[in-house]
């Protein structure tokens, strides 16, 4: 929340708050959850917004700077700026590199 915030994307207006839990297709619970308590833990509250929408929301912030079929394979970043190395031998200099690589995000590893 606090990183979209810099972004200037309010997920309250894309998403809603997220509920005592996660639960299946079929309502079977996953997760309990205490949104209160997450709220004080973290200092924002949990808002749950579906991909696509946080997707366009982030697309529109940043134009045509986004890379896609693109493998990632490493970053390097000094105080004004990030490299992004990729696996075909490219590179993109960028003030800010979001990983939106998947649950196995390589970017976050």
């Amino acid at each position: 929340m606090r990183a979209l915030h810099t972004l200037e994307i309010d997920a309250r207006e894309i998403g809603m708050t997220f509920g005592a839990g996660m639960r299946r297709w079929d309502g079977e619970l996953l997760a309990k959850t205490d949104p209160q308590q997450l709220e004080a833990r973290f200092g924002a509250p949990t808002i749950a917004v579906h991909r696509g929408d946080l997707m366009n929301d982030l697309l529109h912030q940043v134009g045509a700077a986004v890379q896609y079929n693109k493998h990632f394979d490493r970053y390097e970043q000094d105080e004004e700026r990030v490299r992004a190395y990729f696996t075909d031998g490219t590179t993109a200099e960028v003030d800010l590199l979001i990983g939106a690589d998947g649950i196995r995000s390589v970017v976050r590893g």
